[in-house]
């Protein structure tokens, strides 16, 4: 039940959080789970646990490729995103894969969209977590959720 919440909780601010395997990932590390969870316990202090489990989250992240993450992805968001927005994010996503960020005019350019379009469908895209916008104005740029920042 703990799992589930756990699940629950993560995806409602990331929905990334959604699709990762979380029993997959506890059997995978199950005595050190349960190891971890014993510490806490005994020195009433969740921080260990929280850690461990943070760190086993962040492996499985690694450990997926970026593509595997698209696709997965996709698959989850075809009830939130249009058929036109799902291949904006696929174009954008490949695009990604080669390079760190993506403005809003190379995303017009390989859109082949009008400025407001592409802007309609970014909003939507950071709305849904699947990228991330940093700077301002004609500054922004965006990344792929499921990208480390440089």
């Amino acid at each position: 039940m703990g799992r589930l919440w756990q699940t629950l909780v993560l995806s409602a601010d990331t929905p990334v959080f959604a699709w990762l395997p979380i029993e997959t990932m506890v059997y995978q590390h199950q005595a050190d789970y349960y190891a971890t969870l014993a510490q806490a316990d005994t020195e009433n202090d969740s921080t260990v646990f929280i850690e461990f489990i943070l760190s086993v989250i962040l492996q499985t992240i690694e450990d997926y490729s970026l593509t595997q993450m698209s696709d997965n992805l996709i698959d989850i968001m075809s009830d939130t995103l249009s058929d036109k927005e799902q291949l904006a994010y696929q174009k954008i996503s490949h695009y990604l894969q080669q390079h760190t960020h993506i403005s809003n005019q190379q995303a017009q350019n390989i859109l082949e969209k009008s400025p407001a379009t592409v802007r309609r469908y970014l909003k939507r895209l950071v709305d849904c977590g699947l990228l991330i916008a940093t700077g301002k104005n004609k500054a922004r740029v965006y990344r792929l959720a499921t990208q480390k920042q440089a």
